[in-house]
């Protein structure tokens, strides 16, 4: 038995699927949800809330400022451009009221789910403003027959609605981000302003009206376009925001989780992720926390299209990472035990050859380092014997063995006493030799498997250990 021997061992009695069921579970992550959510919602629904109070409060101080316009024009008091205006106030108002209750219904936990919440809104709004412009240029068209018989007052109102659309441009520029959605297009309606002011002044008043109308409906209309993309921007970055909250607040909890034994098991211990996932943990709460900072001081240079691919492609990453870092935390746990318990079956089989444990310990004293003991015998002899990981395994591990004899012996004692050892790990539920992720030939003779009692000694001995699985 002298020299050096390496082989790989593992246990009899994990199948496949053992093991594909075991990796699901090690990865699953089970913690107050509930809490959780509800924390992250009650904010979120604040916010979505004073995000539509600004736009409803803007979109309708901005309407009333139309319709008393309206009024104060003697010369059209009388169309029905100041009933289609009030209408969509009202229309405004009612929306309000509906957001307003869905809100309600969202921090109560009818409704969850913010993003499809904000998509629904989204719609209404489209709709209503669309409605709303398609009455609108009913009116003015009106409008621009009816000045065919005014006579006198064509130079009149052809001014006013000259003078409007000037006052429209200078707000719309002033106070929506038009060339983020619409490059270019202030200057060319400036351009057509332009072209109003010049018909008028050459007593084309027919034309400078139409003219003039056509760039208010298009301002208004750019303006309603921005206005909407505006809020679904700013709702959806805070969905987003809220979401990543979300998972930091999961992944924060996750700190701490049970430990899971080789037949799925919960075994009552909590261990510490951050030091047995090694950087993974760590890494994953540094990135969540950077793009929240990103979110909260950058949120509005994000596009609607970056959020989108936060959300879909990014915060999918950073789940998966999460669950990464729970199961490699407690597979790492679970492959020390592993490394533990294989070590103190070959002690056993040791012991059945006349050799005494020495000592055995964790390299550097770190549990998720090899598992090494020394054995000496009585007639001098010693061995001293590592156990590894081998990576992507969980079932098998790799164990070395160097040995030092006392006296010469046979190359047949030596193979009968390897063989004998073998046979002895066999007993204690290992198989020694191949297995199937490894072609390594063994120098062991590889022996015909027994099933062990792997499950029940495993238990026994983690709960023997169980103040080694916290933090180190």
């Amino acid at each position: 038995m002298s020299g050096h021997k390496r082989t790989i061992v593992s246990f009899n009695d994990l199948s496949e699927d053992r093991l594909r069921g075991l990796d699901d579970r090690l990865k699953s992550v089970e913690k107050d949800y509930d809490r959780i959510l509800q924390k992250v919602r009650e904010h979120q629904v604040k916010e979505l809330n004073d995000i539509y109070t600004e736009f409803h409060q803007e979109e309708r101080e901005f309407q009333l400022g139309i319709v008393n316009t309206l009024f104060e024009n003697r010369e059209i008091q009388d169309n029905k451009l100041i009933e289609v205006q009030s209408g969509f106030i009202s229309a405004l108002d009612q929306q309000g009221l509906f957001l307003h209750q869905k809100l309600c219904d969202m921090e109560t936990g009818i409704k969850a789910d913010s993003l499809e919440l904000i998509d629904g809104f989204g719609m209404q709004i489209s709709e209503a403003f669309e409605s709303y412009m398609i009455e609108k240029d009913s009116e003015i068209k009106k409008i621009q027959s009816e000045i065919q018989s005014q006579g006198e007052m064509k130079r009149s109102i052809a001014l006013d609605a000259y003078q409007s659309v000037c006052a429209l441009f200078d707000y719309v520029s002033n106070h929506y981000p038009i060339e983020q959605y619409y490059p270019n297009a202030l200057q060319e309606l400036f351009h057509k302003i332009e072209q109003s002011n010049f018909d008028i002044e050459r007593g084309l008043f027919e034309a400078g009206l139409i003219e003039a109308q056509n760039v208010s409906r298009e301002l208004e209309k750019i303006r309603m376009s921005v206005k909407e993309k505006e809020f679904l921007r700013k709702s959806f970055l805070s969905a987003t925001r809220e979401k990543f909250n979300e998972l930091y607040e999961i992944a924060k909890s996750c700190q701490l989780v049970n430990a899971i034994g080789i037949n799925q098991e919960d075994l009552g211990i909590d261990i510490d992720v951050a030091f047995w996932s090694g950087n993974r943990y760590k890494q994953l709460l540094s990135k969540i926390r950077s793009t929240i900072l990103q979110l909260e001081k950058n949120g509005v240079l994000f596009r609607e299209d970056e959020l989108k691919h936060l959300l879909d492609t990014e915060l999918l990453k950073l789940k998966d990472e999460l669950e990464q870092s729970v199961y490699w935390a407690r597979r790492n746990v679970l492959s020390s035990q592993i490394r533990f318990n294989i070590a103190s079956r070959v002690v056993q089989a040791l012991g059945e050859q006349g050799f005494i444990l020495s000592s055995g310990s964790y390299a550097e004293s770190d549990q998720r380092c090899l598992y090494h003991v020394h054995l000496i015998h009585m007639d001098g002899s010693e061995v001293t014997v590592e156990v590894k990981e081998i990576e992507n395994e969980i079932s098998s591990s790799q164990l070395e063995l160097e040995s030092l004899d006392a006296s010469v012996r046979t190359e047949h004692e030596l193979r009968q006493r390897a063989y004998e050892v073998a046979r002895s790990l066999q007993n204690y539920g290992l198989r020694v030799g191949k297995n199937r992720r490894h072609e390594e030939t063994s120098t062991y003779p590889i022996l015909t498997p027994n099933t062990g009692n792997y499950a029940a000694e495993s238990k026994r001995s983690i709960l023997e250990q169980k103040g080694s699985y916290g933090r180190n």
